[in-house]
């Protein structure tokens, strides 16, 4: 009972202090707003590093919200098996700059997946 009052409350005082969107325009604005900051290809910060013994790439550390409150808390990472990965795009143009026979560590950039499971075939099939 007295945590559901608390929430009222909260929620009452957010309202009047302005801080939640009311309409559809500043509703489409937070939501533009998400959508950007949690967007990894927006993100110059995150980087790949390589594990041959697991052969996986892994991700940096990156924001999991979009108004983080412990920053150093509400972070992200995730761990892409490399059989699905042909490499890192270092400069933006969509094709893998570094792979895993050149790089193992802090690679900024982003991930170059394989497309297609002939592709994974034969990329299984070289290992």
């Amino acid at each position: 009972m007295m945590k559901k009052g608390i929430a009222i409350l909260m929620a009452m005082l957010m309202l009047s202090a302005g801080t939640l969107p009311v309409s559809a325009e500043e509703i489409g604005s937070a939501k533009d707003y998400i959508e950007d900051v949690l967007n990894l290809d927006n993100n110059a910060e995150q980087s790949w590093t390589y594990n041959a013994d697991s052969d996986s790439w892994t991700l940096s550390v990156v924001s999991a919200v979009a108004y983080p409150v412990l920053p150093d808390q509400q972070g992200v990472s995730v761990c892409v098996p490399g059989a699905y990965v042909k490499g890192i795009d270092t400069d933006g143009d969509g094709k893998e700059d570094v792979t895993a026979l050149e790089g193992t560590e802090g690679v900024f950039g982003s991930l170059v997946i394989e497309r297609t499971l002939q592709q994974l075939r034969r990329k299984q099939a070289n290992t």
